[in-house]
């Protein structure tokens, strides 16, 4: 879970310092989606969704991967994940 965690922490991260500009940052447009799967490689996270919304705008929205490890149906920006909190 804390692998999970730290992931969408550091996307978050990533989009929020980017959000100020008025184009969409080229790391969205030109390598968005080697970064994650290599992030899911490196971590071992069998799936994820990514929704970037942009004033009140959605301009990116996919999932990536499987919802389980072994024989899990692919994640699309439609798959619902149970959310914890790190407190």
């Amino acid at each position: 879970m804390k692998k999970y965690s730290l992931l969408l922490i550091a996307l978050f991260y990533c989009f929020w310092t980017n959000a100020q500009e008025k184009e969409l940052p080229t790391f969205i447009t030109d390598s968005l989606q080697n970064y994650i799967t290599q992030g899911m490689e490196d971590w071992q996270i069998p799936g994820l969704s990514v929704a970037i919304v942009k004033d009140g705008e959605v301009v990116f929205l996919k999932g990536f991967g499987k919802t389980r490890l072994n024989n899990g149906e692919p994640v699309d920006e439609n798959t619902l994940f149970m959310i914890g909190s790190i407190v």
